[in-house]
């Protein structure tokens, strides 16, 4: 199977969902605990929100990259409801990504994943800011 037929898989398909809510849950989670945008800011440099293929995801991490001060749940909320694309169960779905991540700290993974298959769906929707590895 060649890479671009894989993508629509649904293993893969399910797999990239799974990554995309670890790795909103992860940066849910770091935020809270260390305080800072560290984890943010790291992830920043190869992912931007139209990478999601789960539209919700995407959403929700657009307005951590938005948000004033540390990304955590209520502040991603309050930028949700601020820019006016809240939309009901914004709360729950943040809460369900943070139970679902199987470890916070391998975020990077996560994103690598997600940057990795929007890549494959869009090859000509290259990140400037993606760093490359050798």
């Amino acid at each position: 199977m060649n890479k671009s037929s894989e993508v629509f898989t649904a293993k893969v398909y399910e797999a990239v969902l799974d990554a995309e809510e670890a790795l909103v849950g992860a940066l849910l989670i770091d935020s809270a605990f260390s305080h800072d945008r560290t984890a943010i800011s790291d992830v920043a440099t190869i992912l931007t929100p139209k990478d999601f293929l789960n539209e919700r995801c995407g959403r929700i991490y657009e307005a951590m990259l938005k948000c004033q001060g540390t990304p955590h749940q209520i502040n991603v909320g309050k930028q949700l409801v601020d820019s006016g694309k809240a939309m009901v169960g914004d709360i729950a779905d943040m809460s369900y990504c943070i139970k679902g991540c199987p470890c916070s700290l391998d975020y990077m993974d996560y994103a690598k994943v997600v940057s990795d298959y929007a890549l494959r769906r869009n090859p000509s929707r290259i990140n400037p800011l993606r760093k490359i590895e050798v």
